[in-house]
């Protein structure tokens, strides 16, 4: 179990909502039943309305209520991602984000580009990366290969 404390909180890194979808869920089912007892105790046609109430008002606040936490855990999963994929870990911050010093990709002269049997490589001019040659997108950065 993921430990959660105030930070997390405060800085909506931990979410609330999935907690009050859950009474959510229970409130709406008291509502649906007190309703199907109202419909039935009617008389008349409203029997089977109340019944008819209890089964698919009883399925339709669980499919809402399941499709909400869906959201949060597709956050949740995403989060979990970009935190693995960070370096050094959770709460790394990427190169040159915080700090007053930019980072330069290396120049074209210092990188040693060596074909393997057919295949050419070259530099992304904005971040140095080694591409094929004809690839029209750096697969690190997304810039633009000219």
């Amino acid at each position: 179990m993921e430990k959660r404390n105030f930070k997390d909180f405060i800085t909506f890194k931990s979410m609330v909502t999935p907690y009050l979808i859950q009474i959510i869920f229970w409130l709406g089912i008291v509502i649906v039943f007190a309703t199907g007892i109202f419909l039935m105790t009617s008389g008349g046609i409203e029997i089977l309305a109340g019944l008819f109430m209890w089964f698919f008002g009883v399925f339709y606040v669980r499919v809402f209520c399941e499709i909400m936490i869906i959201f949060f855990r597709i956050y949740d999963t995403l989060r979990e991602i970009k935190d693995s994929l960070a370096p050094g870990g959770e709460g790394a911050t990427p190169p040159g984000a915080g700090s007053a010093q930019q980072v330069l990709p290396p120049a074209e002269e210092d990188l040693e580009v060596e074909p393997r049997g057919e295949e050419r490589l070259r530099s992304c001019p904005k971040c140095g990366n080694l591409v094929q040659e004809g690839m029209n997108f750096c697969n690190k950065c997304g810039s633009t290969l000219g």
